[in-house]
């Protein structure tokens, strides 16, 4: 089901796989900073929250890059609202070209490309495919019965 449509941005809510899907589309700027962008973030959170979603493929290829203020940004205004709404456990595939992702690479390190704790749990990717298939199987995983975690005195 389709959110949300623009010229550059297309959001859409994939309910036999609880994922929403970000694509940044046809003329991209060459960043991901732009109003629609952040008022499409906000959407897809309110969908999200409504929903229960807590998988996100975001196929930002067209993107040439992805700006510190962007990322803090997201950090700011997305992230927040995914743990107050959704508790732990939501993922989230980022999918870049392969240039943008050696970018990313050289800047951030191995490490830096994936960012986990309890609530946010990023991985990035070249491929939708791979990211795909992780989200899937760290749905997997997270929807198996957990042992419950000892007591500490």
């Amino acid at each position: 089901m389709r959110l949300y449509h623009s010229e550059t941005f297309d959001i859409s809510f994939i309910e036999a796989q609880n994922l929403l899907h970000l694509q940044c589309q046809g003329d991209v700027s060459s960043d991901v900073s732009s109003e629609e962008c952040k008022a499409g973030f906000l959407l897809a959170v309110q969908n999200a929250r409504k929903n229960q979603v807590k998988n996100w493929l975001l196929d930002f290829r067209l993107v040439e890059q992805i700006t510190d203020e962007t990322l803090s940004w997201i950090q700011v205004q997305v992230f927040p609202q995914l743990m107050a709404y959704l508790g732990p456990a939501n993922y989230l595939a980022l999918v870049v070209s392969e240039p943008l992702y050696q970018a990313m690479l050289n800047e951030y390190g191995y490490a830096g490309l994936q960012t986990y704790n309890s609530f946010i749990i990023l991985n990035i990717f070249t491929a939708p495919e791979t990211a795909v298939a992780w989200l899937q199987a760290c749905t997997a995983v997270s929807s198996e019965p957990q042992e419950p975690m000892p007591s500490v005195k």
